[in-house]
């Protein structure tokens, strides 16, 4: 899996909410991280500020990921769906 390691306690490190009226600090997510209680979705948003995050083109394969051919996608031959 690509990662990028920074110091999360830097402070080009910002967190905040994607939810409006709620509100997320670095010490609410390691605490999290720490005892495993997952925060609800969209709880924390990052942000690397100054740090330029090199380009990863990595194929999903590599990954582990399947993927469907395009031709798969765009019905590659077989019947299209009827129309609802």
């Amino acid at each position: 899996m690509p990662a990028f390691l920074v110091n999360y306690r830097s402070p080009w490190v910002k967190v905040s909410s994607w939810r409006p009226g709620v509100r997320v600090s670095k010490e609410m997510v390691i605490e999290a991280g720490l005892s495993g209680r997952k925060l609800p979705p969209k709880t924390s948003r990052h942000v690397v500020e100054g740090v330029e995050v090199p380009e990863v083109n990595v194929p999903l394969e590599a990954l582990g990921v399947k993927v469907r051919r395009l031709e798969r996608i765009r019905g590659g031959g077989r019947e299209a769906p009827p129309k609802v």
